[in-house]
């Protein structure tokens, strides 16, 4: 009996490690993903506010916000500089 409880137990043991390993790569692939979108928006959002020449405080912000939600997914310096860049133009446009 105890060893019938043991075989038991061992059997799902092995199923439950083999249910977490496919979510940790769920979760990874998740993960990556969502870090390639960031990327996009902060690409995208970054070259039109340098190439406009300034952004509002709210924007900054929200770029802000986003960048570091990139830099937690595991950032590879992909967007640091374009981030410097957004963060010193000003806020609103130069009046020639």
């Amino acid at each position: 009996m105890k060893q019938t409880i043991r075989e038991e137990s061992q059997a799902m043991e092995n199923r439950l490690g083999e249910k977490i390993e496919r979510v940790d790569k769920d979760l990874d692939l998740m993960k990556k993903t969502m870090q390639k979108d960031v990327r996009r928006s902060l690409r995208q959002d970054g070259n039109a506010f340098v190439k406009r020449g300034y952004a509002s405080d709210l924007e900054k912000t929200e770029f802000d916000e986003l960048y570091w939600a990139y830099h937690n997914l595991g950032k590879n310096g992909v967007v640091d500089t374009l981030h410097e860049q957004v963060m010193k133009l000003p806020t609103e446009p130069e009046h020639e």
